[in-house]
């Protein structure tokens, strides 16, 4: 599966979850919420105020939000980079 396809997937799958999905996400978030590649970013607007703090993997750069809900079936290289999920 080509990687472009698959992050298309997991943004959708983040937008429109079964009760599986969202299950398998949040047991892959406790696994990143532990991990030392989870990076946190505040964004700020052109003001300086604080618009919200984005969660990223820096082993991929992807935003965890949506990384989190990469579909099961993906290849392995496609989900963490550090190889610590268990599906």
């Amino acid at each position: 599966m080509n990687k472009f396809i698959t992050i298309m997937k997991a943004w959708g799958i983040a937008s429109f979850h079964n009760e599986e999905q969202k299950q398998l996400a949040e047991e892959r978030m406790e696994v990143c919420n532990g991990c030392e590649f989870l990076g946190e970013i505040n964004l700020s607007d052109v003001s300086g105020n604080l618009i919200d703090n984005y969660f990223m993997c820096r082993g991929c750069g992807c935003p965890i939000k949506t990384k989190i809900y990469t579909p099961k079936s993906s290849p392995k290289e496609h989900k963490c980079p550090q190889g610590k999920w268990i599906d």
